[in-house]
């Protein structure tokens, strides 16, 4: 897999972030161990910004990124332009991964098309 995007650590450095091209990978970080996890592009349905309650600051605020499933992971302590950021990163990445799986469909139907169209089966066939 080719190099990230965005990488983004929290306040607290309690959480990770990197996205790609594909997927994004959230560590967890505890005392004694790291915790990774990966969705891909294509499962992620949402991602929402709120301020942080624990911060009282609207510098700092949650991010929370759903995915299809129970898929659900929150990531506190980001200052606002970071979860602007990594927001709007998510969504474009999203949206090119769309594209590119409707081209494919189209491509394929056009293909399936093609064969099933008589001369050229004659042709090259």
């Amino acid at each position: 897999m080719a190099g990230y995007i965005l990488k983004l650590d929290n306040l607290s450095r309690s959480h990770s972030l990197k996205v790609y091209s594909e997927e994004v990978e959230i560590n967890t970080h505890f005392p004694t161990q790291t915790l990774r996890d990966k969705i891909k592009i294509g499962e992620i349905e949402d991602v929402a910004i709120q301020m942080d309650p624990t911060q009282n600051d609207p510098r700092y605020c949650i991010v929370s990124i759903k995915g299809k499933g129970r898929l659900n992971y929150t990531i506190p302590e980001l200052e606002t332009y970071q979860a602007r950021h990594l927001k709007s990163t998510i969504e474009t990445q999203r949206n090119e991964f769309q594209r590119k799986a409707e081209s494919g469909k189209s491509e394929s139907k056009l293909a399936s098309a093609l064969k099933n169209f008589p001369v050229i089966r004659k042709r090259f066939g």
